[in-house]
C-alpha cells in the first residue's frame, strides 16, 4: 500500500507502483496524489473506506505500507502550500491540547485567502517556523503509523526517503530519529543506490520528479531490502 505525493502517483504504471507489483509479485494500492503530505495520508488512515478497498479486493492484511518521503512534505503542513493552485486553504492539522486537530477556517479567512498576496504572506511567514513545522509532520507520520497498526499489526510500515542532494537538517533527522525509536522503518534512496537523483535524465521536464529510469534504478534494490523484513 502506498502513500505520498506525486513523486508516487505519477508515472504508475512504468513507476514505483508498477515496478514493485513487478519485482514484489504482489498487488500494489496506490492512495498517493498530487500535492499531497503527511496530512492527507494521516486523513485516509482515519477512514474506514481506505480498508474497505483494500479488503473488497481480497486484501486483509497488507505486507508493506510505504510513505514516499520528500522535504517539501514540511512545507505543506502550512495552509497555503502553492501560492498559485491553492486558493482556499487545503486540509490541514493542528496540535490543541496535545492532539491533532483539524484546522477549522472561518467565512472570513475563506475570503481574504482569496487574495495571492495574503497567501504569499501567510506562506512566507509560516515557512519561518521550521520545528514547528517538522513537529506536526512528525504527529502526522507517527499517527498514521499508531492508526495502520490498529488495522494491521503485523504490516511492516516503511518511510521511504526520496533524496535529491539535500543538505543535512537537524530538524528532519531529529524527526526520523523519533520515528524509527517508535517501530518506523526508514530507508533511504541513499542507501540503495549511489546516483543524483536531480540528475536530468532521472527527473521530469520540471527537474523534480522521479521518471521511469529513476524508479528503475531504485525499485530493484528496494525490493530487496523489503523482502529481507519477511524473515
Amino acid at each position: 500500500v502506498l502513500f505520498g505525493c506525486s513523486y508516487t502517483w505519477l508515472h504508475n504504471d512504468t513507476g514505483l507502483q508498477g515496478l514493485l507489483a513487478k519485482y514484489m509479485r504482489r498487488p500494489v494500492f496506490n492512495f498517493a496524489m498530487y500535492a499531497w503530505g503527511g496530512q492527507h495520508t494521516y486523513y485516509l488512515t482515519k477512514k474506514p473506506i481506505l480498508y474497505k478497498i483494500i479488503e473488497n479486493y481480497g486484501y486483509k492484511n497488507p505486507e508493506y505500507i510505504i510513505y514516499t518521503y520528500i522535504r517539501d512534505h514540511v512545507n505543506r503542513v502550512v495552509d497555503a502550500t502553492d501560492d498559485l493552485v491553492h486558493i482556499t486553504p487545503q486540509l490541514n492539522y493542528e496540535i490543541k491540547n496535545n492532539k491533532l486537530q483539524i484546522k477549522k477556517t472561518n467565512f472570513l479567512k475563506k475570503v481574504v485567502f482569496r487574495l495571492f498576496s495574503y497567501r504569499y504572506l501567510i506562506k512566507k511567514y509560516q515557512l519561518f517556523k521550521e520545528n514547528e513545522r517538522y513537529n506536526i509532520l512528525y504527529e502526522l507520520l507517527l499517527g498514521s503509523y499508531n492508526q495502520l497498526k490498529k488495522e494491521y499489526p503485523n504490516t511492516k510500515f516503511i518511510i521511504l526517503k526520496y533524496m535529491q542532494n539535500e543538505t543535512p537538517n537537524e530538524n528532519e533527522n531529529e524527526m526520523f530519529r523519533k520515528l524509527g525509536e517508535n517501530g518506523v522503518i526508514i530507508i533511504s534512496t541513499k542507501e540503495l543506490i549511489d546516483a543524483d537523483l536531480k540528475r536530468k535524465d532521472l527527473t521530469d521536464e520540471d527537474g523534480y520528479h522521479p521518471n521511469t529510469k529513476a524508479w528503475e534504478l531504485i525499485v530493484p534494490k528496494l525490493a530487496k531490502k523489503l523482502e529481507l523484513f519477511l524473515f
